[in-house]
C-alpha cells in the first residue's frame, strides 16, 4: 500500500472532521457559537414534537443519522436542556419513551441559526458540483461500511 496515499487520507479526514466541527458551529441568541451542528440537526428533528402528538421522533430514529452513540445522543440533549432549548418529558402513553421537544428559546435558536446552517450546505454543493457531492456520499458510506465491518472482524 502507498504509505503517502494513507497520509492524505488521513490528512482529508482530519479536515473533515474540522469541518464538520468548527465549519458548522452556528451563531443563536443565547450565546454566539453555542449551537454545533449535531445539535442544530436534533432541534431540527424534535422540531414538531409535544406532548399531545402521537407522531413524534424518537430518540433511536435521530441516532442513526447522527451516527453517534446513545451516550454521545443524552450527552447532547443534556447541554441542550442546560441551555434552556429542549424539555425532555416521559410518554404519557408509554412511559419508557422519552419525548423531546422544543422550548420557545430552542425555536427561537432553531429558527435563527437553521437557514444560514442549510445555506452553508448549499453553498457547498454548489462549490463541489452535484456529481461531486453524490460521489462525496457514497465515498463516505463506504467508509463507515468498511469500518463497521473491520471492527465487527476483529
Amino acid at each position: 500500500m502507498d504509505k503517502s496515499l494513507a497520509r492524505k487520507l488521513m490528512r482529508s479526514i482530519f479536515q473533515f472532521k474540522r469541518l464538520t466541527g468548527a465549519g458548522f458551529v452556528v451563531n443563536s441568541p443565547g450565546n454566539i457559537n453555542d449551537i454545533n451542528m449535531s445539535e442544530l440537526v436534533l432541534l431540527k428533528a424534535f422540531e414538531g414534537n409535544s406532548l399531545e402528538s402521537d407522531s413524534n421522533v424518537s430518540l433511536s430514529e435521530v441516532r442513526p443519522f447522527l451516527a453517534i452513540s446513545k451516550a454521545a445522543v443524552s450527552q447532547m440533549l443534556g447541554a441542550l436542556e442546560k441551555k434552556g432549548y429542549i424539555n425532555r418529558d416521559v410518554d404519557k402513553s408509554n412511559r419508557r419513551n422519552l419525548i423531546v421537544s422544543l422550548t420557545e428559546k430552542g425555536r427561537e435558536a432553531l429558527e435563527a441559526v437553521y437557514d444560514d446552517f442549510a445555506c452553508k450546505i448549499e453553498r457547498i454543493i454548489a462549490c463541489i458540483g452535484e456529481d461531486d457531492a453524490i460521489h462525496l456520499i457514497s465515498t463516505i458510506d463506504r467508509m463507515s461500511e468498511a469500518l463497521e465491518q473491520w471492527q465487527q472482524e476483529k
